[in-house]
């Protein structure tokens, strides 16, 4: 069987490497995602800033104060954004932000969208890092999984500030600040490159041409 991989890095850091891998980075990618008709389709107004929470699980929703969270990213006129999956609704209006959406769509996938039009992702332990260093996207991450992060060594860039539950207010709006105001470009490119793939790559006409080739 052949196994199509994200990356060889990654297939080396889960120890999953085998000679019949194969790397053509993944298909979700290739799509063109057009930030107005995404606006127009979840009916958000252009002239806001979002910031784009990843919902905590209801595991770990106790280890953090959700709203302290919201109150810091309205001080610096953001709208909130929240996004969970459909088995975990969250039931507490004051939780779900500003704007509150369950996955919709699997291509384009409603995170790749929501990533798209936001200025900055807030995530907790979710696998959106991935996505967030495709669409260069910059990204905190709150510690509040019992085990280690999918894809952590993405989170040692600095497009990426990483914080404890018990975080200090000034130091999250100050990252807020850094992450919006620096040119990070230079550090996701490497990211792409160096851990996942390099983002021109269309997988998908890659993967047909592979099949094409070794089954014509």
């Amino acid at each position: 069987l052949i196994g199509f991989m994200l990356s060889k890095f990654f297939a080396n850091y889960y120890d999953c490497i085998d000679e019949r891998n194969l790397f053509f980075g993944s298909p979700k990618f290739d799509i063109n995602l057009d930030y107005k008709s995404i606006l127009n389709k979840y009916k958000l107004k252009e002239n806001n800033k979002f910031a784009l929470i990843f919902y905590p699980k209801k595991r770990d929703i106790k280890k953090i104060n959700i709203r302290t969270v919201y109150s810091l990213l309205r001080d610096l006129g953001y709208k909130i954004i929240v996004k969970t999956r459909g088995k975990d609704p969250i039931y507490s209006w004051l939780n779900r932000g500003d704007f509150y959406f369950l996955d919709t769509t699997w291509y384009p996938h409603t995170s790749q969208e929501l990533i798209k039009i936001s200025d900055i992702v807030i995530n907790f332990g979710s696998t959106a890092i991935e996505e967030c260093v495709m669409m260069n996207k910059p990204i905190i991450e709150f510690n509040v999984k019992p085990f280690e992060n999918l894809f952590k060594p993405l989170y040692d860039y600095k497009f990426a500030y990483n914080f404890d539950p018990n975080f200090n207010k000034n130091e999250f709006k100050n990252a807020v600040n850094f992450l919006i105001k620096s040119d990070l470009k230079d550090e996701f490119k490497n990211a792409q490159n160096n851990n996942l793939f390099n983002n021109e790559i269309n997988s998908s006409k890659e993967i047909l041409k592979f099949l094409i080739k070794i089954y014509s």
